[in-house]
């Protein structure tokens, strides 16, 4: 997508206010645009976004992906949502800092500062009681295809009410987990599995509650024969064979 080129007879630009440029959205990636697990829209973004571009908005992307400038081409692209940058300031607004000059932001993480720091403070304290209160709740074990890169769901494990581990995605057969706790254990069995299952091309990632992900490293690029779940990681993606390939 082409950026629409802006021109401003000012070599920097320092405030968030400006008469002389239209205003300016940035916009979060992940949990905001996506979700990320599965790249499908949050519901109501695809419309909110194209109105306010058509208002006069310009878009930023403003995204931690390290694949930001391919991702967000393709996967916007797909639904046809406009945005004019992707982690740099819009053509023609120059400034030193690495901060990008916008009006607004949208974040699912964004706290906001309309109260003042007692207001931020109280509601952080909140978001960390929270957090701590729900404990681990999800343990997602994913394989990678080194070629690609790209993730599938081998199991999902959940608490059900009784606070028992069950699979609620994939199934036994996919894979054998030889852990020191059973299901009956729950939290502790989720957590066994976050420490037990991450390696070269099979890892796993544990949620607090449904809306906090903590996602493992990506898998390093070594040699099938280096990798101790190989065989596992071959019968999941029987595709993955050659043992020469990084």
């Amino acid at each position: 997508m082409s950026h629409e080129e802006e021109t401003t007879t000012n070599t920097t630009t320092s405030s968030s206010s400006s008469d002389d440029r239209p205003p300016i959205l940035a916009v979060d990636m992940d949990e905001t645009i996506i979700q990320s697990d599965t790249e499908e829209l949050i519901p109501g973004v695809e419309a909110a976004l194209k109105k306010l571009h058509d208002d006069g908005w310009k878009i930023i992307i403003w995204t931690c992906r390290g694949d930001a400038e391919e991702f967000v081409p393709r996967v916007l692209g797909r639904y046809g949502i406009p945005y004019d940058a992707i982690n740099s300031n819009l053509p023609g607004i120059k400034d030193k800092s690495r901060k990008i000059i916008f009006d607004a932001i949208v974040d699912n993480k964004n706290v906001d500062f309309g109260d003042g720091w007692e207001a931020v403070v109280e509601e952080l304290e909140i978001r960390r009681k929270g957090w701590q209160s729900q404990g681990i709740t999800k343990a997602t074990i994913y394989s990678i295809d080194p070629r690609t890169g790209s993730e599938e769901i081998v199991q999902e494990w959940s608490l059900d009410s009784a606070g028992h581990a069950v699979l609620s995605e994939g199934d036994l057969e996919s894979l054998e987990l030889e852990l020191d706790t059973c299901p009956e254990d729950g939290e502790e069995f989720l957590k066994a599995i976050s420490r037990s299952v991450n390696n070269t091309y099979l890892f796993s990632s544990v949620a607090r509650g449904e809306a906090f992900l903590f996602a493992p490293k990506k898998p390093a690029k070594t040699a099938f024969g280096d990798n101790l779940y190989s065989e596992i990681f071959e019968a999941i993606s029987p595709t993955a064979k050659d043992p020469n390939v990084l």
